[in-house]
């Protein structure tokens, strides 16, 4: 195996963050998992405060509704530009 020689892109794993044919498809991809892992980590709060029966001082409730609500944001924000992309 030559080391001097330079491997051809298109077998190059990176290749696919280089092709610009499926820059769309990346970008959906990506903002697929942006808001699933938002749900996902929503549910996640949320079973943690129903188990603790939502037990904790004033701040981590408040600190807990306001996640919440920053995350239900990003998520209809992510959602609403998608919806402006297509």
């Amino acid at each position: 195996m030559d080391t001097g020689t330079i491997r051809n892109p298109e077998h190059c794993i990176l290749n696919w963050i280089y092709n610009k044919d499926k820059m769309k498809e990346r970008k959906n991809l990506f903002l697929i998992l942006a808001v699933a892992g938002n749900i996902l980590f929503m549910l996640w709060m949320s079973y943690n405060a129903v188990a603790d029966r939502f037990a904790g001082t004033f701040y981590e409730k408040l600190s807990y509704i306001g996640l919440i609500v920053l995350l239900v944001i990003n998520t209809l924000l992510l959602l609403s530009r998608k919806n402006k992309d297509m």
